[in-house]
């Protein structure tokens, strides 16, 4: 998206440990330049939903919004400039540096005026120092696959048919269908759809859904093709930055990628696994559909992967993160009919507590390794990750899954580098599992 070289956006650190990599809090800061072209551009925005709602009879100076709406104004330009590139500038910048969270970056404060640079201040949970040596070495045994004819047959069956679709899949002129994973770039222009931010664009991703939650993005994406450059006015995009902004803006869209539903490419499922053959493609997919205990043979395998590394190493959970994960894991569950069931079993709370516990522990183990191997991740690893979420059976094989492609979630836009983060952790995993798996 942006680089730290050419972009007037600052990453500055606020505090540190005595471990450069252990940091407390980040600032980030853009230019006023950038904050007064879009202050002007939102007045001119709220002046136009003032006219169009009928609130008055003849024209509006802006100098009468500036003096009745400054507030608004000032609070949809924070919320704008947060979620169109400094949430993601933040992550590209973390990953970059190398810098390991415990939990996500929680914004602390916002200082951001009119002729005024922006500041979004950060803070981190710290980590304390540990050190993962020799486990390219460690002995680990993954669990063996049920010898049942009928998996080889499950699996044979879901080739066959993946096979069939892409001999029916047509690469020429390929238009953008309901189920399909989209990329794409989105910026704001003004009245004459130039855009507002000079050359700042944000990236993101989304699954083009067949709710009727879904329809207002099917009318903007459908039947567009790679390379489509066009302009919409659909209040659906700037909810997304602005959930409570009450204006009419516009806004400039490149496609930029194409992930069809229609089929499961050999192609990407080699490349997310390391495979090499369509027998190692056949082994990869037993392993979901192998189940013991209604636990997948991959979910098992991971487990235990885990459990060596965690009793071997004694990974870093700082308890408010691991408070934090709680909750995010009862509202998961609040989710689930059977939550009164599960509520009013014994031990309840202490169990979702040591589960919320290994979760940031393998967050944290995982993310160590990553940088420590120097793991980079790009565009098409993403694509491989989202790749396997197009079926029911390969969605099971992602371990580290984002909200947005869990079971019976709204679809929603996903900035790409927030994405990356997750698909880092896969393929971070994917690496780990190679190397102490191979014969």
């Amino acid at each position: 998206m942006m680089s730290t070289e050419i972009n007037p956006i600052k990453f500055n650190v606020l505090s540190t440990s005595a471990d450069v990599k252990k940091i407390n809090s980040v600032i980030i800061t853009a230019p006023n330049y950038l904050v007064n072209k879009y202050y002007h551009q939102a007045s001119i925005a709220k002046k136009e939903k003032l006219l169009a709602q009928a609130f008055y009879k003849r024209d509006i100076p802006l100098s009468f919004i500036d003096e009745h709406y400054k507030n608004n104004i000032t609070t949809y330009t924070k919320e704008f400039f947060l979620n169109f590139f400094v949430i993601s500038f933040l992550y590209k910048e973390l990953r970059s540096k190398k810098i390991i969270l415990a939990g996500d970056p929680r914004l602390s404060k916002v200082e951001l005026e009119h002729n005024c640079e922006a500041k979004f201040y950060f803070e981190f949970t710290p980590i304390e120092k540990f050190i993962i040596e020799d486990w390219k070495y460690l002995i680990f045994r993954a669990p063996k696959r049920k010898k049942y004819k009928d998996l080889d047959k499950q699996a044979d069956s879901f080739l066959k048919e993946e096979l069939n679709n892409k001999k029916e899949f047509e690469t020429k002129n390929l238009e953008i269908k309901i189920g399909d994973w989209i990329c794409f770039n989105i910026y704001p222009v003004d009245n004459e759809n130039k855009p507002v931010l000079d050359h700042h664009k944000e990236n993101l991703w989304l699954k083009i859904g067949d709710e009727e939650s879904s329809i207002i993005y099917q009318e903007i994406f459908v039947g567009k093709k790679i390379n489509d450059q066009f302009y919409s006015s659909s209040p659906i995009l700037l909810e997304y930055f602005n959930d409570l902004a009450d204006l009419i803006f516009s806004f400039g869209i490149e496609i930029i990628d194409i992930l069809p539903k229609s089929h499961v490419s050999l192609e990407f499922f080699k490349n997310h696994f390391n495979l090499k053959t369509n027998k190692n493609v056949h082994q990869k997919l037993i392993e979901v559909f192998s189940f013991k205990n209604d636990l997948s043979l991959r979910k098992s395998t991971i487990e235990e992967l885990f459990d060596l590394f965690l009793n071997k190493f004694n990974v870093p959970a700082p308890v408010s993160t691991i408070l934090r994960q709680q909750q995010l894991i009862l509202n998961d569950l609040q989710q689930n009919p059977d939550y009164p069931v599960y509520r009013m079993q014994k031990e309840f709370n202490e169990k979702v507590y040591q589960l919320a516990q290994r979760q940031v522990k393998e967050m944290i183990l995982i993310d160590y390794i990553s940088f420590t191997e120097n793991i980079n991740i790009d565009h098409n690893d993403v694509k491989n990750y989202l790749h396997l979420s197009l079926r029911p059976r390969t969605k099971e094989l992602i371990y580290f899954q984002h909200s947005a492609i869990k079971a019976n979630e709204n679809e929603y836009p996903i900035a790409s580098e927030v994405l990356k983060h997750i698909c880092l952790r896969e393929k971070t995993l994917n690496y780990i599992l190679n190397i102490l798996t191979r014969d």
